[in-house]
């Protein structure tokens, strides 16, 4: 390796792996939640222009909470992306948009077991709101077969973490 390639690889490793990408992400979240929309939008499409996989699931969620057709087939293209790559966070929207969006970019057989998919791809990272939602697919045979002891785990595993709808529901079941 040259020394040129060596300080081209120790620069790309700055610019790309640098902790204050995270902190741009962070800032674009602000900027969205304090209403500068656009602002969020300049800051993410960079960082997802190189590939950050937690900048593609930040810049879905805003194309994806702005709504319309042409916003959720970019938002769609995002969480498939970055959810993908193990992103957590995205794997659930994924879910969501495949469970709650009727026109979706792309076409499969069923739509609701692509949802209940990325909800347990989500829910075996520890995602409470996925394994509530996937513990309810179990529970109604959407996507997946009733399975309602699978379904109790699922919901089990999300009330443990302080999730109040499935300490509600376990609450009500025991």
């Amino acid at each position: 390796m040259t020394k040129a390639t060596r300080i081209f690889a120790l620069l790309s490793l700055f610019l790309f792996f640098n902790p204050a990408r995270a902190d741009l992400v962070d800032k674009a979240i602000e900027s969205y939640q304090s209403g500068k929309v656009a602002d969020a939008i300049a800051i993410l499409q960079p960082l997802v222009k190189h590939q950050n996989t937690r900048a593609e699931s930040a810049l879905g969620a805003i194309y994806y909470n702005e709504g319309g057709e042409a916003a959720d087939e970019k938002a769609f293209g995002l969480f498939l992306k970055a959810a993908q790559k193990n992103d957590v966070v995205a794997q659930y929207n994924l879910a969501n948009m495949y469970m709650y969006v009727e026109k979706l970019p792309v076409q499969v057989d069923d739509q609701d077991i692509e949802a209940a998919r990325w909800y347990f791809e989500a829910g075996n990272q520890g995602h409470a709101d996925a394994q509530y939602t996937l513990g309810l697919l179990l529970l109604a045979g959407t996507g997946v077969i009733h399975d309602p002891d699978e379904a109790y785990l699922w919901i089990s595993l999300a009330a443990e973490q302080g999730h109040q709808e499935a300490q509600n529901f376990i609450g009500v079941y025991e």
